[in-house]
């Protein structure tokens, strides 16, 4: 994930990156399309990091997010090694 600023309203997105010849020779075409599909169904729900857009160029898709504070769950775990209630309540969520 990439952090970007919005040029309109100035607020941090996260900007998932997917180079097309990757996804192709991993044979995860259909994952990312379903990944796509689903963030597009769960727009607005609470507790779920918003999908703002998702878009193709010629050898990479682009997921832009909501950046999340903490990053992501995998990078959480690393430093952390115990989650307080609250914080679990949202990873969890």
């Amino acid at each position: 994930m990439n952090l970007a600023k919005e040029k309109a309203s100035g607020r941090l997105v996260a900007i998932k990156e997917l180079h097309i010849p990757n996804v192709l020779k991993l044979n995860k075409k259909e994952a990312v399309i379903r990944e796509g599909k689903i963030l597009e169904k769960l727009r607005g729900k609470p507790f779920i990091i918003e999908l703002y857009v998702r878009f193709r160029e010629k050898e990479a898709l682009y997921f832009v997010f909501e950046n999340c504070k903490h990053g992501t769950l995998a990078k959480l775990m690393q430093i952390k090694v115990k989650f307080e209630p609250e914080l679990a309540k949202c990873v969890a969520a």
